[in-house]
């Protein structure tokens, strides 16, 4: 990440200076590889609780959750636990019992629902007039699933997404799974509007 002129470049140095994303053992942030669920999540933990964060022994963490799929001692597992213990992730039912997917890649509107389960726990929920609203500013608005409209919705009022701009509007792309390069630029204009207030 050297080019200065890079839409991403503030972003990601803002973020590691934080440190809220570390990058990878080999010195790389990996700006364009994907986001999965579990980095998310740690990258949360990590601002909502940088004590435990930067002093837990993540190898020897056991999962406390009913999550079939969160395996013990792993990079995320204290993270879910906190998560999870907070309200700010579910868990998706399945066959085989709830499920996480922390290995999975992680879409716009499943991100911003995550941020917006712990960054807006304690305001008045938007209105389904206010919801409708800032969604109908996006050519797609219409395309974002039931249970994430007021997640995005709430993502679009605080600036911590603007869309993309095209010809025929902006998009929000619901479905389009996030890089970690876009997840530090929305994470670094939560920073600037004070949505992520940093200490």
């Amino acid at each position: 990440m050297q080019d200065s002129n890079d839409w991403r470049y503030d972003g990601v140095y803002a973020v590691a200076a934080a440190g809220l994303i570390t990058g990878y053992d080999n010195g790389l942030f990996g700006v364009d590889n994907p986001l999965t669920t579990g980095q998310l999540i740690t990258i949360l933990w990590r601002y909502a609780e940088p004590e435990a964060a930067s002093s837990t022994d993540v190898s020897s963490t056991l999962n406390h959750t009913y999550l079939v799929d969160v395996a013990d001692g792993q990079y995320y597992t204290a993270a879910v636990n906190w998560a999870f213990e907070n309200g700010v992730v579910h868990g998706m039912e399945t066959p085989r019992g709830y499920v996480l997917g922390p290995d999975q890649e992680v879409s716009t509107e499943r991100a911003m629902t995550i941020l917006a389960n712990y960054l807006t726990k304690d305001q008045p929920a938007m209105t389904d007039q206010e919801v409708d609203g800032y969604l109908l500013k996006c050519s797609d608005g219409a395309a974002v699933s039931e249970w994430a409209r007021p997640s995005i919705a709430w993502a679009l009022k605080s600036r911590m997404i603007t869309g993309y701009e095209t010809a025929d509007g902006r998009e929000i792309r619901p479905w389009e799974n996030i890089a970690r390069g876009r997840f530090a630029v929305i994470l670094n204009n939560g920073i600037n509007t004070g949505v992520l207030p940093m200490n």
